[in-house]
């Protein structure tokens, strides 16, 4: 068994669901905490840099609202 401090499990579900399907759909409240578990895992994909990037190219107050402009 391999436990993870902190982690809930919706986050590492939706974790696994990127490692297959290399995206995945996460609501605004719960972004911040999904990457920083990607960030301590180092996963490929969602490294520091991509996720700096990420973080300034999204306005979170759009998200899974449809009105996303870069």
């Amino acid at each position: 068994m391999i436990y993870f401090h902190g982690v809930k499990a919706p986050d590492l579900q939706r974790l696994v669901t990127f490692l297959y399907q290399g995206e995945v759909e996460i609501a605004k409240k719960d972004l911040d905490r999904f990457l920083n578990f990607a960030e301590d895992l180092k996963i490929r994909g969602l490294s520091e840099k991509y996720i700096d990037s990420l973080r300034s190219l999204i306005k979170l107050d759009s998200c899974l609202q449809g009105s996303y402009t870069p």
